[in-house]
C-alpha cells in the first residue's frame, strides 16, 4: 500500500516496524520515496485538531499498534489486527493501555480471538469487552 499512496503524504510507523521496512527495501527493488514519521508507544501525535496515540498490542505482526483518536470532544479506539491469546504475551502492555485509554465513544475492533472460548480475561479486559 505504501507504494500506492500519494508521495506528499507521510507514512507513520513504529520504530521497529520502520527498521523492518527499511531492511525489506534493502532486499527489494523499491526505494524510499516518502517521508517516514516515527511513532512512539503512548506518544501522542497531533495533526491539526486531531490527537492520535498509538498503543503497541498483541498481533500477528511485530509491534502492531492500536490507535486512540481524539477530536471534537470525542474518542475513537481503532484496534487494528488485535488478538488476545497466547498466554500472557504482552498482557502487561494491554493492561497499561486499557488503563490509559479508559472509556471511548466509539470502538472499531478487528480481533483474531477476542472472546475466544476458555480464555481468562482481567477485570479491565472484561470491562473493555
Amino acid at each position: 500500500m505504501i507504494e500506492y499512496s500519494l508521495k506528499e503524504i507521510p507514512i507513520f510507523m513504529e520504530r521497529k516496524v520502520k527498521n523492518n521496512y527499511i531492511t525489506y527495501l534493502d532486499f527489494s527493488s523499491l526505494k524510499i520515496t516518502k517521508k517516514i514519521v516515527e511513532l512512539n508507544n503512548f506518544g501522542t501525535l497531533k495533526i491539526k485538531d486531531i490527537e492520535i496515540t498509538p498503543f503497541i498490542i498483541d498481533s500477528s505482526n511485530h509491534n502492531t499498534s492500536m490507535f486512540l483518536v481524539r477530536a471534537d470532544g470525542k474518542s475513537v479506539l481503532i484496534t487494528g489486527d488485535f488478538r488476545n491469546y497466547d498466554g500472557n504475551y504482552k498482557k502487561n502492555e494491554l493492561e497499561e493501555a486499557l488503563g490509559i485509554i479508559g472509556q471511548v465513544d466509539y470502538l472499531f475492533i478487528e480481533g483474531k480471538a477476542f472472546g475466544k472460548y476458555g480464555v481468562e480475561y482481567s477485570s479491565r479486559e472484561r470491562n473493555f469487552r
